[in-house]
C-alpha cells in the first residue's frame, strides 16, 4: 500500500483495483496469521487437556485401587469372623457328641475291671 496515490488525485480503475489487490493479500495474510495463532493455541489447550485428563485417569485409577483393596479388607474381615463363628459352632457340637459318648461309656472302666476280677481271678 506504499504506492497510494494521492488523495487530491481521482483515483483510476487501475488504482482502485492494485488497492483492492493489495487489501485482499492483506486480510489473507492477516487470516493465516489468525488461523496459523488459532491452531497453535489449539495444539497447546489440546495438549494442557490431555495431560489433565492423563492425570485424572490416573487419579481415578489409585482411587478405585484404593477402594477394592478396602473392600477386599473387608470382606475378608466378615468371611474370618464368620469362619470363626462355624468353626466355634462345629467345635460345639463335636464336643456333645464326644461327651454324649463319653458318658455313655463312663462306667466301662470298672465294668471291665469287675470283668476281668471274674474271668482271671488269681492274678
Amino acid at each position: 500500500m506504499s504506492d497510494l496515490p494521492q488523495l487530491n488525485a481521482p483515483a483510476t480503475r487501475g488504482d482502485l483495483a492494485a488497492t483492492r489487490d493489495e487489501l485482499r493479500a492483506e486480510i489473507a495474510a492477516m487470516g493465516e496469521r489468525i488461523v496459523t495463532r488459532l491452531v497453535k493455541e489449539m495444539d497447546q489447550r489440546e495438549q494442557r487437556m490431555f495431560k489433565f485428563l492423563v492425570n485424572l485417569s490416573q487419579e481415578s485409577e489409585r482411587r478405585l485401587l484404593q477402594a477394592i483393596s478396602a473392600s477386599i479388607s473387608a470382606s475378608e474381615q466378615r468371611l474370618t469372623a464368620q469362619l470363626a463363628q462355624h468353626t466355634k459352632s462345629s467345635a460345639d457340637e463335636l464336643s456333645t457328641r464326644v461327651n454324649v459318648v463319653d458318658k455313655k461309656y463312663q462306667d466301662l472302666p470298672d465294668r471291665v475291671k469287675r470283668l476281668e476280677d471274674k474271668v482271671f481271678p488269681d492274678e
